[in-house]
């Protein structure tokens, strides 16, 4: 797909959740691999994850009117839909996971920073009761 607006794709895709395209042809060569290949030489890892809705690379089995084939293959707007939930759920599982592991590492700090402070306390204690007690020695 030619021309491609790369810093317009660059420009949506950097800070998503979740990069969806939908082609009405098959998928090798077309939108989504054009947009694949700018954000994996662009990004690198930091690419948001990709779901590229299209005709399977196949020869169809099955003939008749494009919103009929759209349905059969999944490219009906109720279904194109449903994909992207689908895959959203799982990227709100994956994020949810993520945001409880560090309220937990938040809390580990918090009370190792209280456990840090009490030692030190206690160090502080320890010494004045050495001076104390060595005051009072014969």
């Amino acid at each position: 797909m030619k021309p491609l607006d790369k810093e317009a794709v660059l420009e949506h895709a950097a800070n998503s959740l979740l990069v969806v395209t939908v082609e009405e042809g098959v998928a090798i060569g077309g939108l989504g691999s054009a947009i694949t290949d700018v954000l994996v030489e662009t990004l690198g890892q930091r690419i948001p994850p990709i779901r590229r809705l299209a005709l399977p690379d196949a020869f169809p089995h099955k003939y008749g009117l494009q919103s009929e084939l759209f349905e059969v293959y999944g490219l009906a707007p109720e279904q194109i839909a449903a994909a992207v939930s689908q895959q959203n759920a799982g990227i709100t599982q994956i994020f949810s996971a993520v945001t409880d592991q560090t309220r937990m590492m938040d809390e580990t700090m918090r009370r190792l920073e209280t456990t840090t402070q009490a030692a030190s306390t206690l160090k502080d204690l320890s010494q004045r009761v050495q001076e104390v007690v060595g005051r009072f020695r014969v």
